[in-house]
């Protein structure tokens, strides 16, 4: 119970004593008769009874409010320890400039101890209503000691970027291809091309969605008693 509270209470019945007290000095006083203090006493009594359900009520009101505070600690106790894991991985498209092959790539950084299973890249092209997707699929990708380039994921990329160019119905100029390749560049420098992770880290299935931010998708079920372990994830 809040501290205010407690001290209104006790002011409250503190003041009820009192003025008890006072009439029945008064009554004494005034040399009442014994009926009229037993109206007093019904009085009193009702006004105690009121006190009283007043204070059960304030507790109650009270246990409530901590309880519910109790359980939203809880909550995003649970949540912060169930995306612990799934919040170390991440994917996303980078301008690799520096020694090796350069161009554009599908970097990955698992910052976790653990694998993570049934992984699915998703790749957006979002330019018009009518969007274009593709997707690569990965049994597991292991933990990393920092972000590595995903060949597999990089070719992908490069060939979707290609798809969308066909599409566009772009012919290549007669001294080579350099209107396709400057809009392939468009479409990486605009960001027009976004990509998308999907994982489960063994507990839940999560998405990493272009923007950054790590959703949960579902939590896998578990009851051993009846010799059920987690959901296959499905894709």
């Amino acid at each position: 119970m809040d501290r205010r509270w407690k001290v209104a209470l006790v002011i409250g019945a503190c003041l009820v004593g009192g003025l008890v007290a006072s009439v029945v000095l008064w009554g004494i006083q005034q040399d009442k008769k014994a009926d009229w203090f037993s109206a007093w006493a019904s009085g009193g009594s009702a006004v105690v009874s009121a006190v009283a359900l007043g204070i059960a009520s304030v507790a109650a009101w009270a246990t409530i409010a901590t309880n519910r505070n109790q359980s939203e600690q809880l909550k995003r106790l649970e949540d912060s320890s169930l995306s612990e894991q799934a919040s170390k991985v991440a994917l996303w498209i980078y301008l690799h400039e520096g020694p090796g092959v350069k161009g554009w790539q599908i970097r990955y950084h698992n910052a976790g101890s653990l694998p993570v299973y049934g992984v699915t890249i998703t790749y957006i092209y979002g330019k018009y209503v009518d969007n274009r997707v593709s997707f690569l699929r990965y049994a597991t990708l292991e933990p990393t000691n920092e972000p590595v380039n995903l060949p597999g994921a990089s070719r992908h990329l490069l060939d979707f970027a290609q798809m969308i160019a066909d599409e566009s119905d772009l012919k290549p100029l007669s001294t080579g291809e350099d209107e396709v390749k400057a809009f392939k560049r468009e479409l990486f420098q605009e960001g027009l091309i976004k990509v998308q992770l999907e994982f489960s880290d063994g507990s839940s299935i999560w998405r990493r969605i272009p923007s950054g931010q790590l959703i949960l998708i579902k939590r896998h079920s578990s009851d051993l008693n009846h010799g059920r372990g987690y959901d296959i994830p499905r894709f």
